[in-house]
This record gives structure tokens, C-alpha cells and sequence, in this order.
């Protein structure tokens, strides 16, 4: 049975000397829902998923599995790891090495009052789930990489747990090994209807696996939704830069209309439009951000495009086989250009067109920037 999995203004302080490791999260998920904590080394994804699991005791905060309150810091309840039926999956494969794969899934079942029948049947059904059914026998030492973190999957599965934790399963996996096993990752959890709380800093592994992602930083969740959304609407210009934004134009904001705003770049030579999230006013400075992947690149005007037009020129071109990454000229700097297909279309030193969509850019506060800089120093 699916159940739902609720944090409030979690936080979690190693020392009063130190900036907290969580700071005031709050998230819910929605029974059979995959959440992924997203973000880089240090920024408290592990140790919300730790907190969750029972692993750490948090300062502050509530953590409620269905309507049951597994940690809460008003009432002084906390729930032993054991007693929470969480499942958790390791980056380490954490296997028995003198045990064979159905030994190994086999061992949370032990303590647990399922007579053997019961266990054997459960063993093989898991097995089969994450395809080790033909490596019961084997020894864990004689698997791959991917097959052993299957059985660390299997074992976290077997005794039917209420949610699933991963904690960066995936990362001690090779590319080919990764990219397979994480759609395979996917359909398991959702074949099995369980709700998952999924940690990574991997951009392209939280947009397969998750449902909605969360993006850290410093202890706190800037934001938390569908990976389309997050891609398209980010919430600050850590969140941009961390999911692919490679292009920023430096401007000022001279009005707005709703969502949109008008900025001038170049000291007012050229004006373009873009969204602006955010209270940001009339007259501030900001940073324009752009993704590779949304410029379009032509020989010659369309009257037809929607998007903003401008001059620019080819300054090199990256043949990467499925794809050409152009840097171009324009507006007084260079932005990076992704086109995909295996034939290039422009040369070096080429005059092309640059189509940058309105809905497709955003405007974020200078100060804001500033801000973030000044904290990491």
C-alpha cells in the first residue's frame, strides 16, 4: 500500500558554530510519488535523507510517514530506524560478500516472523522484479557492478517496505551500466507502487527517475517540481545554472508587462524581452539566462518566428557527433549554441541569425547573484 511521506521545516545543526546542514525544509509526497533531492556535494540532500530514514536526529522539524509521526520535535516523538518499514538503497552496494544473492535478500526477512515458504516466494518475486532471478545461487563477489547494487534494490524490497530510500545508488556505476539501470530503477519503484525519496546530483538521473525534484543548496530547497516545469520556469539563477544553463546577458530591467519583462543591454543600444521571475523592479540591474538548447540559428529572417531576432557570428564550432555546439557573437558577447543532428549546418566565421525566445530566458536580480557569490566566499 502506498503511503504518503511529509516533512515540515526540517533542520538539522551539527554545530551552533556552523551554518545548519538543513535548513527549514518542507516537502510532501504523494503516495507512490518519486521525490528526488537534487543538488550539489554539501548541500543537505543526504542528511534529509538520512533524518527521514532515522539515521540522523534531526533539531527541529516533523517527518510523518501517512499520519504517523516518525519524528517530531514538539511532541518529543521519534520512531527507532527499525520500526519506520523504510527500505534503503546505499552508494555503496553494501552486500554480504561471503553470502550468495538469495542470502543476501534473504537476511532482512529473518527477524521478521515469515515462515520460509513465505520468504522463498517473496525471494523470487523480488529477484525476478529486478532480473537476478537466474543469480539466487551465485556469490555476490562473482557479479558485476549493476548486478550487485540490483541485489542492495532486492534486499531493500523484499520485506514490502512503506518507502524506499536511494541515496545516490547510481554513482559508482559505470555511464553505459548508469543510464540503464536507471530507467530499470524507475519502472521497479513504480511497478511496485512504492513512494521514494531519491538523492543525486546528476541532473539527467533526477529528470528520468523523478517525479518532481527538489534542488538544494546550503541546507535549503529553493525549489520542488515536475522536471518540465523546473527546466522551464527555475526559481533563481542557482537553480538555472544548475540544470544546464550555460548563457547569461547582463542588463537592466526598464519595464514589465505580467510575467514579462523589457531589458536593455548594452547601455540601451538593444532591447530584448524575457520572463522575470521574481520581485524584481523597473530600473534594476539583472542577469538574462539562456540554455543552449533553446537558440535557434538561421541564415535569413522569418517572418513567421515568434522569437527575437539578432545578428550574430559564428566564432567555433564542436562537432560532438550528434550534436554541433556553436559559440556565437552577438550583443556584445558570446553565447554557446546547441543544434542537434550529425550534420553541421554552419561554418566558422559564419553570419547567422540568433532566435532567443522570450518565453525561453530569464531575468534575475543582480543583487540576488550578488548575494549568492558573497555567501560562498
Amino acid at each position: 500500500m502506498s503511503v504518503a511521506l511529509t516533512v515540515s521545516n526540517l533542520a538539522k545543526s551539527f554545530s551552533p558554530d556552523i551554518l545548519p546542514a538543513v535548513d527549514d525544509v518542507s516537502f510532501v509526497a504523494a503516495p507512490g510519488e518519486i521525490i528526488v533531492l537534487l543538488g550539489p556535494s554539501g548541500c543537505g540532500k543526504t542528511t534529509t535523507l538520512r533524518m527521514v530514514a532515522g539515521l540522523e536526529q534531526p533539531t527541529k522539524g516533523l517527518i510523518r510517514i501517512n499520519d504517523q509521526a516518525v519524528y517530531d520535535s514538539a511532541t518529543g516523538a521519534v520512531v527507532a530506524p527499525q520500526n519506520r518499514q523504510i527500505g534503503m538503497v546505499f552508494q555503496s552496494y553494501a552486500v554480504w560478500p561471503h553470502m550468495t544473492v538469495f542470502e543476501n535478500v534473504a537476511y532482512p526477512l529473518k527477524r521478521r516472523g515469515i515462515s520460509k515458504s513465505e520468504a522463498r516466494e517473496r525471494i523470487a518475486d523480488t529477484l525476478k522484479l529486478v532480473g537476478l532471478e537466474d543469480y539466487a545461487e551465485r556469490s555476490v563477489v562473482a557479479l558485476s557492478g549493476g548486478q550487485m547494487q540490483r541485489v542492495a534494490l532486492a534486499r531493500a524490497l523484499v520485506y514490502q517496505p512503506r518507502i524506499v530510500l536511494l541515496d545516490e545508488p547510481l554513482s559508482n556505476l559505470d555511464a553505459k551500466l548508469r543510464i540503464r539501470l536507471r530507467d530499470d530503477l524507475r519502472t521497479i519503484i513504480k511497478q511496485l507502487g512504492l513512494t521514494a525519496l531519491y538523492v543525486t546530483h546528476d541532473q539527467e538521473e533526477a529528470v528520468v527517475i523523478g517525479d518532481r525534484i527538489g534542488v538544494m543548496r546550503d541546507g535549503k530547497l529553493l525549489q520542488m517540481s515536475a522536471a518540465v516545469d523546473l527546466y522551464n520556469n527555475p526559481a533563481d539563477l542557482f537553480v538555472a545554472n544548475f540544470t544546464g544553463v550555460t548563457n547569461t546577458l547582463s542588463g537592466r530591467l526598464v519595464g514589465r508587462d505580467g510575467a514579462h519583462g523589457c531589458i536593455e543591454l548594452g547601455g540601451g543600444a538593444v532591447r530584448i524581452l524575457a520572463k522575470v521571475p521574481g520581485a524584481v523592479q523597473s530600473g534594476e540591474s539583472v542577469l538574462v539566462a539562456l540554455r543552449p538548447e533553446n537558440i535557434a540559428l538561421s541564415n535569413s529572417s522569418s517572418q513567421a518566428s515568434a522569437s527575437q531576432q539578432f545578428a550574430g557570428r559564428v566564432v567555433r564550432r564542436r562537432f560532438h557527433g550528434g550534436q554541433s555546439v556553436y559559440t556565437v557573437a552577438l550583443l556584445g558577447t558570446e553565447l554557446d549554441v546547441v543544434e542537434l543532428g550529425t550534420a553541421p549546418r554552419f561554418a566558422s566565421d559564419a553570419d547567422v541569425l540568433v532566435s532567443i525566445p522570450p518565453d525561453l530566458c530569464w531575468a534575475f536580480a543582480s543583487r540576488a547573484v550578488d548575494k549568492v557569490a558573497h555567501e560562498h566566499l
